[in-house]
């Protein structure tokens, strides 16, 4: 299945896509525009169920799969997920994230929410240790508010990404610098975002998410984007939007959206050169 509808991001930038593979992940200043933030805003508030204040009535909250939602449902707010799940810029940047010219496909999307959350350390972890797939994928956080450094903004483990997979655990900042082939001032500072800015990264860079310790909402809109020729390689499993994926299948066989056709491989090589 392949959608064409307008485009809601920016491209990647060279620079941007050579960050990524140094490090495993980049910020991405305005990233999305001012309204489409402001509807996509308005589709989680909607969504989550804010206070009058504008707060969240609950210390966090995760809706799975809202594109899904919008499009099962007649309300107008929430048609704005779909909308920016399945725009084509935002799956061609992803084929930029893994540095792969494949076709890509929307694995996931879902609606984070927190505020008023205990205090603690943040446990680092790698995406790829969630989702059982056998190729690198790439997962984008869109920021809906103002994210300030205090309020669980990301952190990541600049290089992680070379380690390769890492297993299903999770790591304290203690625990990884005891790892050799991570060198010192690896983990990186907490990234405060505007709200349209964003982060990407790999799935195997290792990354935490703070907690959110004031009183001031901070909502995220988080993607996940794989290359078109994966394989689901975990037990049989059905999605939050009811996509059932048994073992050993190709994610486009289970129906996966493309979400960006693939480019021309001689014209990504040269592309890939120049950059040299």
């Amino acid at each position: 299945m392949t959608t064409s509808i307008s485009r809601v991001a920016r491209a990647i930038t060279a620079d941007e896509a050579a960050e990524v593979e140094a490090n495993g992940w980049a910020l991405l200043p305005g990233y999305v525009g001012a309204e489409q933030v402001h509807s996509l805003r308005r589709g989680a508030e909607s969504l989550l169920g804010l206070a009058p204040d504008g707060a969240v009535v609950r210390p966090s909250a995760v809706v799975r799969t809202p594109s899904e939602v919008g499009r099962r449902t007649a309300r107008t707010a929430l048609r704005v997920f779909g909308e920016t799940a399945l725009d084509p810029e935002l799956g061609r940047n992803a084929g930029r994230v893994v540095n792969r010219p494949d076709s890509i496909v929307l694995v996931e999307d879902e609606v984070n929410a927190a505020r008023d959350q205990q205090p603690g350390a943040p446990a680092f972890h790698a995406g790829a240790s969630s989702y059982q797939l056998d190729t690198t994928f790439g997962f984008t956080w869109i920021a809906l508010t103002d994210i300030d450094a205090d309020q669980g903004a990301p952190v990541f483990v600049s290089g992680s990404h070379r380690l390769g997979l890492v297993g299903l655990g999770f790591y304290s900042e203690e625990t990884m610098a005891g790892w050799d082939r991570l060198p010192a001032g690896s983990v990186s500072a907490p990234q405060a975002m505007k709200a349209g800015d964003a982060v990407v990264a790999r799935s195997e860079t290792i990354r935490a998410f703070p907690p959110n310790t004031t009183d001031r909402v901070a909502i995220t809109y988080a993607l996940v984007h794989a290359p078109a020729t994966t394989t689901y390689i975990g037990w049989p499993i059905e999605l939050p939007g009811g996509t059932e994926i048994p073992s050993h299948q190709l994610l486009t066989e289970a129906g996966l959206p493309i979400v960006h056709h693939g480019e021309d491989r001689d014209d990504w090589r040269r592309t890939q050169g120049a950059k040299g």
